[in-house]
């Protein structure tokens, strides 16, 4: 039962000192990100997308993403300023792209094989302001006829308005729309799926200002369709506390742009957006708080 999740593989890649593991990019350190809500979803039994039917039903969304990304933000939100983001054991997605997509900085030798395949494996989501964030998403890079890993690595990448003017499509490009697609696919499953809560008791070593530090992870939240299907995912289902209150999330509503807002603490400072709070249902012991940052 989650021997390691995701998340643990971010926090140990963010204070890896190894140049190849960690994108020059990342804005955010383990100590940060070892604040994050950690949610962990079952695929409902749904099978792995393939590359065909992937690139016949979203072509538009990675490959031609100048066009959709806008509007694909504007239903984008957070439940929490930090929140980390999985499936139970698989990675979200797999694609094949163009090898010409990788920057040549991000491998020690050359890329010789003539298929390249990309896996994301999981992302923490960091709220800069209402409707902008940034995605640290752990991923891989492969050949598809031998599977071999060229790269496993983590790396962040952020709205860039200078992005939809851009017409050379990037690796950052398509991994911010893969998050951008799978954080509103998850957010919606929080509301009409069975949430329930996990005890557990892990410690990783998490480096602070030079000094390392033991952070422990108490719990987290695994989302799945059926209850009943959670022991054939090799989940028992005592260790699972289904009974409990629980805090429908916030989101942020869009005001007049020439007003100001509340913040997540209830302070008047944010143009253009205010923070709406989030509301409990349920019986039992409250298990999921909003954090209120100013």
């Amino acid at each position: 039962m989650f021997n390691t999740t995701t998340y643990e593989m971010i926090l140990k890649f963010s204070r890896s000192k190894d140049t190849s593991a960690v994108s020059d990019n990342c804005r955010h350190t383990g100590n940060e990100l070892s604040n994050a809500e950690v949610f962990i979803f079952e695929n409902n039994d749904a099978p792995m997308e393939s590359f065909s039917d992937f690139e016949k039903e979203h072509e538009k969304m990675i490959f031609a993403p100048l066009n959709y990304l806008p509007e694909l933000e504007k239903t984008v939100d957070v439940p929490f300023p930090i929140t980390s983001y999985e499936y139970n054991n698989r990675p979200l997605i797999r694609l094949k792209m163009p090898k010409e997509i990788f920057p040549s900085s991000l491998f020690t030798k050359p890329l010789l094989c003539q298929r390249v395949g990309l896996r994301v494996w999981g992302f923490v989501v960091v709220e800069e302001k209402p409707k902008e964030m940034n995605f640290v998403v752990l991923y891989d890079i492969y050949d598809l006829d031998t599977q071999d890993i060229f790269l496993f690595a983590l790396g962040e990448v952020w709205h860039n308005k200078e992005y939809y003017s851009n017409l050379d499509l990037t690796i950052d490009d398509v991994l911010y729309t893969i998050c951008t697609r799978y954080l509103i696919n998850f957010n919606k499953r929080l509301e009409s799926e069975n949430v329930g809560v996990i005890k557990v008791n892990k410690r990783l070593k998490i480096k602070h200002r030079g000094e390392k530090k033991l952070h422990k992870i108490k719990k987290l939240f695994y989302v799945i369709k059926n209850r009943g299907q959670a022991e054939e995912k090799g989940i028992a289902s005592h260790n699972i506390d289904w009974q409990h209150s629980w805090s429908v999330r916030g989101h942020w509503r869009k005001i007049d742009k020439n007003k100001i807002g509340k913040d997540r603490g209830g302070e008047y400072c944010v143009e253009g957006h205010t923070w709406i709070k989030n509301y409990i249902k349920g019986d039992g012991e409250l298990v999921k708080k909003t954090r209120l940052v100013a």
